[in-house]
């Protein structure tokens, strides 16, 4: 593990160079032109359980990658023209890794970009945005006012899912973590989005798109979402309501997901999502948490979940996941540190598994 660490230390130095620069990562021109560079880090520590052997691995999380990005913005007469570009930095990732199995510890090519996307944002009647960059239903799945979702969310294979569930027999079955957990989440394509303005918190996104990242992909994504953000006395409610068609070949595939986060103003939270794949698996998920300022450095938020699917990787399976998290806000350092544990079970008819579980670690720094 000492050049996963070494590689760690050197990203995270890098990130700590920039953010003591921070003040200097925004330039502004005359006519009230901006262009701001940002980024961050997140290294984490995770061990793995699979029931017969453990393994514990340094990499980047797959729930907030480490990337580097700038945005161009422009005001306009009729609004204001954006162009944003931003890429993950090409580090071993947390979902990647498996029994016996690591992927490079720096490893960039064109998959690893996130974002190249122009967009202007009219005056009167929305959003038309053009490029690499979020599909409709991207982060539909994540509604979510917990604090922690940088330790737990629906997205469960995210630090294990490479690794295999193993049979009552000690062998591993090919069925990996992140096979039998899934969110239909839309995900960032090659596309042309349109976002409505706000209407009494609510906004309507709809988009097509393709992938332009990855060779050998000619499938068609199309998507439309209701997103809804308001106030309610002491509640604080966001939700978001999607469905998806993936046309492949001569069959098109649908999905509809759904996620409610509220917070209340004395700490406590909650978060909901569900979704059902037409002919597919289907899955619900509910979490629980409370923030508090329990020290000065910033606030602490803690959170337990449970993840139930049906009919991931075959027909007839049963996925199920429970979690704990807290995330601690470093103000001083634009920082958060965040532990976690979670326990995974799943069932077919093919054959009877292990339960695997696994402990995470790690930190995140903005710049």
């Amino acid at each position: 593990m000492s050049k996963q660490i070494f590689s760690a230390v050197s990203v995270i130095a890098m990130g700590a160079a920039l953010a003591g620069t921070a003040s200097a990562a925004e330039y502004e021109n005359a006519s009230g032109g901006k262009v701001t560079f940002y980024g961050h880090i997140n290294p984490a520590i995770v061990s793995v359980d699979d029931g017969v052997n453990s393994e514990t691995n340094l990499g980047d999380s797959a729930k907030s990658n480490s990337r580097l990005g700038f945005r161009i913005v422009q005001p306009m007469d009729a609004g204001t023209l954006k162009f944003n570009f931003e890429t993950g930095l090409g580090l071993g990732s947390t979902s990647a890794f498996g029994q016996g199995t690591s992927p490079d510890n720096i490893d960039w090519d064109r998959t690893d970009i996130r974002k190249i996307d122009v967009s202007f944002v009219s005056n009167s009647f929305g959003t038309i945005s053009l490029g690499q960059g979020s599909m409709a239903t991207d982060g539909v799945a994540f509604m979510d006012g917990t604090g922690t979702g940088l330790v737990s969310d629906a997205a469960i294979g995210d630090f294990a899912g490479g690794f295999q569930f193993t049979t009552t027999g000690g062998a591993l079955s090919g069925i990996e973590i992140g096979d039998a957990f899934g969110t239909f989440d839309g995900g960032r394509k090659g596309r042309v989005r349109y976002d409505s303005p706000s209407f009494n918190g609510f906004t309507v996104s709809a988009a097509y798109g393709t992938e332009i990242l990855k060779a050998g992909n000619d499938d068609d994504f199309y998507d439309i979402a209701l997103r809804h953000k308001g106030e309610f006395g002491d509640f604080e409610v966001n939700s978001a309501l999607g469905m998806s068609w993936t046309k492949s070949g001569g069959t098109t595939t649908d999905a509809v997901l759904a996620s409610v986060g509220v917070s209340h103003a004395s700490g406590l939270s909650a978060a909901l999502a569900t979704g059902d794949q037409d002919g597919g698996a289907n899955y619900v998920y509910a979490k629980l948490g409370y923030g508090a300022d329990l020290i000065s450095a910033g606030k602490t938020y803690f959170s337990i979940d449970l993840f139930e699917g049906d009919d991931f990787n075959t027909a007839g399976s049963e996925s199920s996941s429970w979690g704990v998290g807290v995330v601690q806000k470093l103000n001083k350092y634009n920082a958060e540190v965040y532990a976690g544990y979670r326990d995974y079970s799943y069932d077919d008819a093919a054959n009877t598994y292990n339960d695997a579980s696994s402990i995470v670690f790690g930190t995140r720094l903005k710049f």
